[in-house]
């Protein structure tokens, strides 16, 4: 974990990412205990688990860009309710 000078801002490495995605994974603990306990917040563990490479033996896997994630097998309906 880098601090730029000046900014207080934090960047995380890949490893770092990684490593957390890891251990809340294997942990079967919720991601607000693991964030707690690495000092971040919960949403930056779904965020990784989403960009970092498939994780070996866990359940997070890579989401190709520009994907919507899960289909939708409803029809949205227009602003009148027909459709």
């Amino acid at each position: 974990m880098k601090t730029a000078a000046g900014n207080s801002r934090r960047k995380f490495d890949e490893t770092f990412k990684r490593e957390a995605v890891q251990k809340w994974l294997h942990s079967g603990k919720s991601a607000a205990v693991v964030g707690e306990e690495l000092g971040i917040h919960a949403h930056r563990l779904y965020t990784w688990r989403k960009i970092v490479p498939a994780v070996a033996g866990g359940r997070a896997t890579a989401v190709k860009p520009g994907s919507a994630g899960l289909a939708r097998p409803w029809r949205r309906r227009g602003a009148c309710g027909s459709g």
